[in-house]
């Protein structure tokens, strides 16, 4: 079965990835406040609100802002690194390095 992204055109495929981050942010913004049991209750400025919490990655906020305005390759997997920076602040000894990754750079995560 042909998938139906295959027929559309680059504008709705670029749609589709600029939502799927947001959608994706918004889930990890929530799961980061549950993970330090703290009620999240708006969307609006929830990547300021976690930024706050304890473990949060360097500039977490600004570089959330950053990739959801990036339509480019490069901004997907800017969004990527981010997403396992979060994903690292919530394990047990996790966390990102200095430079702002979680020192894994091209591992799956």
């Amino acid at each position: 079965m042909r998938s139906p992204w295959a027929a559309a055109g680059p504008e709705a495929r670029i749609a589709h990835v600029a939502l799927c981050r947001s959608r994706a942010f918004g889930i990890l913004t929530q799961s980061f406040h549950a993970h330090h049991r703290v009620w999240c209750l708006n969307e609006k400025g929830a990547p300021a609100a976690a930024a706050a919490l304890p473990d949060a990655p360097r500039d977490l906020a600004a570089r959330v802002g950053e990739v959801m305005r990036g339509l480019d390759p490069a901004a997907v997997e800017r969004a990527s690194q981010l997403v396992r920076s979060v994903r690292s602040g919530l394990t047990p000894g996790g966390g990102e390095g200095p430079d702002g990754t979680d020192g894994r750079e091209g591992a799956d995560g």
